[in-house]
């Protein structure tokens, strides 16, 4: 349970950095636009590979 929170944590925080620059008012700075979005679909996509491979490896 604990690993799943943490996960969890990561992926919202993958998120909040992939919609930050709409939210905060930024999107019209391009690189800072596209950095937020690389980063964030990063985190998102390597928690999420990082979690389903842990839970195979379980099973």
């Amino acid at each position: 349970m604990k690993n799943k929170n943490l996960f969890i944590t990561f992926i919202v925080l993958g998120i909040w950095v992939f919609v930050s620059p709409w939210v905060l008012g930024f999107s019209g700075l391009e690189l800072a636009l596209w950095s937020n979005i690389f980063s964030g679909t990063i985190v998102v996509v390597l928690t999420l590979w990082i979690w389903l491979n842990e839970s195979e490896e379980k099973n």
